[in-house]
């Protein structure tokens, strides 16, 4: 593959894993062989277009970050993070902030 490129097969593989997806999971949802979907995950090859789209949407993958337009601010872990507590009902969010708030005060103290 080409150097500077973003790896593509990194970020499929930490979105699947994220996602408790085997790789057979995944070449079912996005109607791909088993083959196709370790050969992108090893970056032994790039997804179509097509591909691409349907693994960013079956994944929740952050598009920007995949083409490694995304600001720096946030790591991968950080947006799968930030998608997961998008996911969460306003009872849950108000509970995790809180509990998030508190914690950065204790370790601010330390």
């Amino acid at each position: 593959m080409e150097q500077g490129l973003p790896q593509i097969g990194e970020i499929v593989r930490t979105a699947r894993k994220a996602k408790g997806y085997t790789q057979a999971d995944v070449s079912r949802i996005v109607k791909i062989t088993l083959k196709t979907i370790q050969s992108i995950e090893l970056d032994r090859r790039y997804p179509t277009f097509d591909v691409l789209c349907r693994l960013i949407y079956a994944l929740n993958i952050n598009a920007e970050q995949l083409f490694g337009i995304s600001s720096p601010v946030f790591s991968v872990a950080q947006e799968q993070t930030i998608r997961e507590l998008s996911s969460c009902d306003e009872h849950s969010k108000r509970i995790i902030f809180a509990t998030l708030s508190t914690l950065i005060r204790e370790f601010r103290k330390t």
